[in-house]
């Protein structure tokens, strides 16, 4: 948020706002007919196969739902799908085209290839279905991980499977799973898949995840897997370029223009939806099919045979993760330099290594996401200064507006700061562009817009009566961003006038720039005086001197470390550890002691820490209240409500 107000955000109703389906999983099987030593299913031993009479609940529970490009890509996958016979899917690919309306299905399957035959290879080749093969390398590095129940390798099965693919001139993908055992031979691994055929390889690392609770890639190898993928990247440049996921992926992202941030599916209600062979419905990461969770309970939000979509985001467990993975997505882009490639994190890997959702960084993140970046950053500047990178890859930078102050007529949304002392603090600039808007959606109180010349007040929408109080804080944020967007889906350009500063922790400023990107609008941020900066104008504190700025919650959550020669500005202890909403002022506050525990690792118990709340009245003081730091929890709640705490260095 922009200032150190807890935000009141609602509206009537209770919707959720899902991404178009982009991609559907399907479970035709729960049988796997192969052991992977770090498989992530529990049921692969269990031969649990998806009826036709749920193929057709399948059809027409997606029939209604919005799509995200004209054909809707189906993956088969979450056992080995050929386990299933081929009349399964000829039955399965033709009630969905019958049975599903005007939707054009683009089915892919992911397989261990082998039960590849010539009959498969005829229902690939008739509905033109996009193959991948999951094979690990070389024999030796394969065989280490992907065997049968009798510890039997698998490449010659798996060989035997890609050669029919290749005698019936059918393209295929390939994922491999990146273990210690690859990490020592990066040359034999490299030239295995660049002999292999593939029109792509793909590389997931041996990760923590469902019920493979370990992993051979530990903390003490990061530095073998750094050596590796430099290794590999040294390999593409000097050999044929076979097409790889994660270089050419994370290349893209990083000559992006400027706040293209990338945005996970996985971490997007309805991106992808994964239904198991019973029918039952989840969403986000394919891998919490059939998952369970002491905090979340089962992932199972709803069914295809008795529940639509809108059923399935009402579930209250899918309430409670969704709003969980928005604070870990938050947090992701508050502390991660790697946000803007990354998105925010994978939730299924989140859960596993960090038994929650509102989590941030993993093992995953730092080999998949970090390790990539880096190295292909390297690789981008070697290019940069041989003068070999091609101008088209070179980020562009956003074009400069030179003429009148006038906003731009492409502009949708327009992301406006009101300051903290209101209006004294609204700019001319900002001033202009509500002018030029048809309305201006808010979430300051009626009461403070009197303030504004009437022209202004009467476009303004305030949504501050809405708020519930002690409803979980994304769920108010989430439906105040649908009540926007529906008035942007009728007229435009509208604005988002918000206390402080638009892009300072504002969960509502996020949501509306993801969406602009998803419905190709153009949202532009208007700078404006946040919480921080008037904090440190009374504090008279320069933060050049260096400044630990983050959310209470987060920083003990995470256990990020603070130094007693640099400062801490510590948003919202007012909600400290709550994901509730708290605007009662007869409120008797969070417990605050694991807070005070936590900075009493760094700072003697005399330390004097200070709770200020800004201003919002042109030329009042803030409220400071100084305590020392044993005391911390003492303090009336009447004095932390809507405080930012502020730890100056020893």
């Amino acid at each position: 948020m922009s200032s150190a107000i807890e935000r009141p955000l609602a509206r009537p109703g209770n919707t959720i706002e899902t991404a178009p389906l982009g991609l559907l999983v399907l479970q035709p099987t729960t049988f796997c007919n192969i052991d992977c030593r770090y498989c992530y299913l529990s049921q692969r031993s269990e031969n649990h196969r998806m009826s036709p009479h749920t193929v057709q609940a399948v059809a027409r529970f997606v029939r209604d739902i919005p799509l995200r490009d004209q054909r809707l890509s189906v993956v088969w996958h979450a056992g080995e799908p050929l386990a299933a016979p081929v009349a399964f899917y000829e039955t399965a690919f033709r009630t969905l085209k019958a049975e599903a309306g005007p939707i054009e299905f683009e089915h892919h399957i992911q397989t261990n290839a082998t039960l590849i035959n010539d009959e498969w290879c005829a229902l690939f080749k008739q509905w033109g279905v996009h193959v991948g093969v999951s094979i690990d390398g070389p024999k030796a590095i394969n065989d280490a991980h992907r065997v049968d129940r009798a510890n039997r390798g698998t490449f010659d099965r798996v060989m035997r499977g890609i050669a029919k693919l290749r005698e019936h001139g059918i393209p295929f993908t390939v994922i491999g799973v990146l273990t210690q055992d690859a990490l020592k031979a990066p040359e034999d691994f490299w030239a295995f898949f660049e002999t292999l055929g593939a029109t792509q390889v793909a590389f997931n690392v041996e990760e923590q995840e469902g019920i493979n609770a370990l992993s051979t890639l530990t903390e003490d190898g990061y530095g073998d897997f750094r050596r590796f993928v430099e290794r590999i990247a040294e390999l593409r440049r000097s050999g044929p370029k076979l097409r790889q996921r994660e270089f050419d992926g994370m290349r893209g992202h990083l000559t992006a223009p400027p706040g293209s941030d990338l945005q996970r599916a996985d971490n997007m209600p309805g991106a992808i939806i994964n239904i198991d062979f019973e029918g039952n419905v989840t969403t986000f990461s394919p891998e919490l099919l059939g998952a369970e969770h002491d905090d979340y309970g089962t992932f199972h939000w709803g069914n295809v045979h008795r529940d639509d979509w809108q059923g399935v985001v009402s579930h209250p467990n899918f309430r409670k993760a969704y709003a969980d993975i928005l604070a870990g997505v938050a947090l992701c882009r508050e502390t991660c330099a790697y946000f803007s490639v990354c998105g925010g994190g994978n939730p299924s890997n989140k859960l596993t290594e960090l038994g929650t959702f509102a989590g941030t960084e993993t093992q995953f993140c730092k080999l998949h996401i970090q390790t990539f970046a880096d190295v292909v950053i390297e690789e981008l500047e070697r290019e940069l200064s041989s003068g070999d990178l091609k101008e088209d890859v070179l980020p562009q930078s956003n074009p400069v507006n030179t003429g009148a102050s006038k906003p731009a007529k492409e502009v949708d949304i327009y992301l406006a700061g009101a300051g903290i002392a209101f209006p004294a603090h609204l700019t001319i600039e900002t001033v202009e562009i509500l002018t030029a808007c048809k309305r201006i959606c808010t979430n300051l109180q009626e009461s403070m817009l009197t303030g504004l010349p009437q022209d202004l007040k009467d476009k303004c929408i305030s949504l501050w009566p809405l708020y519930q109080d002690g409803r979980i804080r994304s769920e108010n944020y989430n439906d105040v961003f649908n009540a926007i967007v529906e008035i942007a889906e009728v007229e435009r350009p509208i604005a988002w006038l918000t206390p402080g500063h638009p892009v300072i922790f504002d969960s509502v400023t996020t949501s509306l720039l993801n969406a602009g990107k998803l419905r190709g609008w153009n949202v532009r941020v208007i700078p404006a005086i946040s919480s921080i900066d008037t904090m440190l104008a009374e504090l008279g504190f320069d933060p050049a001197h260096g400044m630990l700025i983050h959310e209470a919650t987060g920083l003990v959550r995470r256990r990020i470390p603070l130094h007693r020669t640099v400062a801490a500005m510590l948003l919202q202890p007012a909600v400290f550890d709550v994901n509730v909403a708290i605007i009662d002022a007869g409120s008797k506050g969070p417990d605050l002691s694991p807070l005070r525990d936590y900075i009493a690792e760094f700072h003697a118990p005399d330390h004097k820490c200070a709770f200020i709340r800004s201003s919002s009245g042109f030329g009042e003081p803030d409220l400071v209240t100084w305590t020392a730091l044993r005391d911390l929890t003492n303090v009336p709640y009447d004095r932390i409500a809507g405080s930012t705490l502020f730890v100056p260095p020893a």
